[in-house]
């Protein structure tokens, strides 16, 4: 299932759809690599504002039970 959230990484937050079955680090190394999320690469942490947790990029947008509306704010 495509969900669509902002993630905030490098000062800038991006806005994506995204396969919810993909993982969080491999979403952000394919936005750094093309130029549209400067801050996404070598983050290891993110907050989910919806869920409250701390979340690792290690893992599925689904593992971690991020849902359309979500904002991840990067852990630095």
């Amino acid at each position: 299932m495509y969900i669509s959230i902002t993630i905030e990484a490098g000062g800038a937050p991006y806005d994506i759809s995204i396969d919810d079955r993909q993982r969080i680090g491999e979403a952000l190394a394919a936005l750094a690599e093309s130029g549209r999320c400067r801050g996404g690469r070598g983050i290891s942490f993110f907050r989910s504002v919806m869920n409250e947790t701390a979340v690792s990029s290690s893992f599925t947008f689904r593992e971690c039970g991020i849902l359309s509306g979500d904002l991840l704010q990067a852990i630095e």
